[in-house]
């Protein structure tokens, strides 16, 4: 009997070992879970928006980039602000990643100078890094600055578990440029005699920021006339006297 109790003791004892051990190592590994999800990074998205020129039609296109550390978002908000001086108004579609994910972007005016933008979808798809909205800058006519900002504010960013992750907006980006380029030399007349003299007209493609000197080119060797003109600030053309040979 004695050596039976002594068999049936030290089955209890290794049990009891057992199970401690089996009890720490399972609360271990919890631990270790729990501490390599710490340890991973915040979900971070940030948004960017590049530059861009005004082209001959008066608009200019700013690609909306967004980027995330971690988890991708299914949702995208933000707002844009303008100045209505230069800006005539906006129009935003959806960029590749959106389009990719089923999504699309609905805007709506919250002041003459702030709009507000939504990339949604009937789903609930990740929307990769790149390119998720299109924003086109249409600027009035007859401006004279040399550029203007589009600023990006209050981004809201959604998960798939409906929960808000972290957003940031890029520093920089959102400039619009006007440059101004030589559209023409145009005469009255496509033929000009012998010591007629012919007034002319040398015009830009938009009004001049600063005074500027455009040189004159005369491919005809029988033509004299200025070697170059200043167009003045806030005009875009100015008349030159040419003369036949």
């Amino acid at each position: 009997m004695k050596a039976y109790k002594i068999i049936a003791i030290s089955f209890l004892l290794v049990g009891f070992a057992w199970g401690q051990t089996t009890t720490f190592k399972a609360k271990q590994g919890l631990i270790e879970k729990i501490w390599g999800f710490l340890k991973k990074p915040i979900s971070t998205v940030t948004y960017t928006l590049s530059n861009g020129t005004v082209a001959a039609d008066g608009k200019a296109a700013l690609d909306l980039y967004i980027s995330t550390n971690r988890m991708s978002p299914v949702g995208l908000q933000w707002e844009i602000s303008y100045d209505s001086t230069v800006v005539e108004s906006l129009s935003v579609v959806a960029g590749p990643v959106a389009l990719a994910a089923g999504k699309d972007v609905q805007c709506e005016p919250l002041t003459a100078t702030l709009v507000r933008c939504i990339v949604v979808g009937m789903n609930q798809n990740p929307i990769q890094n790149g390119v998720a909205a299109i924003i086109t800058v249409n600027t009035h006519a007859g401006t004279t600055v040399s550029s203007t900002t589009v600023s990006l504010s209050s981004p809201v960013t959604v998960s798939k578990k409906a929960t808000a992750l972290i957003s940031a907006i890029a520093p920089g980006g959102g400039t619009v440029t006007f440059p101004v380029v030589l559209a023409n030399l145009t005469c009255p007349v496509t033929e000009i005699e012998p010591n007629e003299d012919v007034t002319c007209t040398v015009s830009l493609s938009r009004n001049a920021v600063v005074d500027t000197v455009v040189q004159i080119l005369y491919e005809d060797a029988f033509l004299t006339g200025p070697a170059s003109v200043v167009i003045l600030a806030g005009q875009s053309s100015i008349s030159v006297m040419v003369t036949g040979q």
